[in-house]
């Protein structure tokens, strides 16, 4: 699943790279690289959520778990939309942020799997 979330990033930046009209000024407000990080990959995990019907009642929860997802980093629906409309005509940027998410998702994978490791040979 990893590597073909890579590969659609990757085709839309060499999309997007071949382009320099998609070029767009730095906007106000902008969010920072590194919590845009941490904001895709909480709404990427709370997409996934969703897809594999792991919401008891999609809509009503999808909102509200992004609504929670904007609220931890202090920020609105606009201003995230803003800043990934930049990022989006950023592809080096945007390469840099999904390959910072995809580290994090491997690091969250080993300590997940430490974790259900050590509550095994605690049962044991």
């Amino acid at each position: 699943m990893k590597l073909k979330f890579l590969h659609f990033i990757f085709g839309c930046l060499i999309i997007s790279a071949c382009s320099n009209e998609n070029k767009i000024k730095k906007p106000d407000g902008l969010i920072p690289a590194d919590t845009m990080v941490l904001v895709a990959a909480d709404l990427h995990l709370i997409e996934s959520m969703k897809t594999h019907g792991v919401l008891p009642d999609v809509e009503r929860d999808y909102s509200a778990y992004v609504k929670g997802v904007f609220s931890k980093y202090q920020m609105n629906e606009t201003r995230y939309k803003t800043s990934i409309e930049y990022y989006n005509s950023q592809p080096q940027e945007l390469l840099v942020i999904y390959e910072k998410v995809l580290e994090l998702y491997a690091q969250k994978e080993i300590e997940l799997k430490e974790e259900l490791k050590s509550i095994k040979e605690k049962k044991n």
